[in-house]
């Protein structure tokens, strides 16, 4: 999605696009996805949660250091997989967390509180830059996602559908390959899905 956002709007003198099919993204990151990882419920891969911070910290410097957004005995240990030369493992990762797998365990209060309620939060306003279903394709679009996604919320797809709609956008079309599915059973329906549609398209 976001290679298609960029191509329409930066290089569409160069690439014609005949047809996109993203697949189970979060498109709505700085709301419904954010919202889906912070739920106070076990989320199958924590890790999303450090690496996302710390990659995303330094892109926007959103904290001078990450000490104050971590609690001091998950800090310790997630930042030796996120250093100068990371060694970026998620099972590895996973394991620093309690057997309750809450992604949000590991944050200070005052980061979860300011995430939750702060518009103006850093990692809000950072994640809403990353957004990507404010604008209208140009190109057929066809959304892949299923209704039980377990990692990437089924309803970012439905808040990309409808915005694209409101924006103007006539060719798109939100398909669900697998009913049922979660993020791992879905893959292989999705790509089934695609390959189809994209040879339906053939001249």
């Amino acid at each position: 999605m976001a290679a298609l956002k960029t191509i329409e709007e930066q290089y569409s003198t160069e690439f014609t696009v005949t047809a996109c099919s993203p697949m189970a993204g979060p498109y709505d990151l700085s709301e419904t996805q954010l919202n889906f990882v912070m739920r106070d419920s076990a989320y199958p891969i924590p890790c999303i949660l450090p690496y996302i911070l710390f990659a995303y910290n330094n892109v926007y410097q959103m904290y001078p250091d990450l000490r104050s957004v971590f609690l001091s005995q998950y800090y310790d240990e997630l930042k030796e997989y996120f250093n100068d030369s990371p060694a970026y493992e998620c099972d590895a990762v996973d394991n620093v967390w309690p057997p309750s797998k809450i992604p949000s365990v590991v944050l200070r209060p005052e980061i979860i509180e300011s995430v939750k309620q702060d518009p103006d939060c850093p990692i809000v306003l950072a994640l809403e830059e990353n957004n990507l279903y404010d604008w209208a394709p140009k190109s057929p679009i066809h959304l892949c996602h299923c209704d039980a996604d377990d990692i990437v919320s089924y309803q970012n797809s439905v808040v990309a559908y409808n915005s694209f709609v409101k924006n103007g956008s006539t060719n798109i079309e939100l398909v669900m390959p697998l009913h049922g599915g979660t993020h791992e059973t879905c893959v292989i329906p999705s790509l089934i899905d695609a390959i189809t549609w994209f040879g339906s398209l053939k001249q």
